[in-house]
C-alpha cells in the first residue's frame, strides 16, 4: 500500500498543493513537501518523481 492509496494522506498532500498557491509557492513544490512530510524516511528525487 502505498502513501497514495490512503485518502487522507493524498488529501493532505492535494490540500497542501492549493495552500501553497495562495502563499505563493508553486503547487508542486508544495505537495512535493508535503510527501516528504509524511514520508517516513528521506527520499531521493527518483523516489519522488515515482510517487503516484
Amino acid at each position: 500500500m502505498t502513501l497514495y492509496d490512503r485518502p487522507d494522506a493524498k488529501a493532505f498532500i492535494l490540500h497542501r498543493g492549493e495552500m501553497g498557491t495562495q502563499w505563493g509557492v508553486n503547487r508542486s513544490v508544495a505537495q512535493i513537501h508535503a510527501r516528504l512530510y509524511l514520508s517516513e524516511r528521506p527520499m531521493h528525487a527518483e523516489q519522488i518523481t515515482d510517487t503516484r
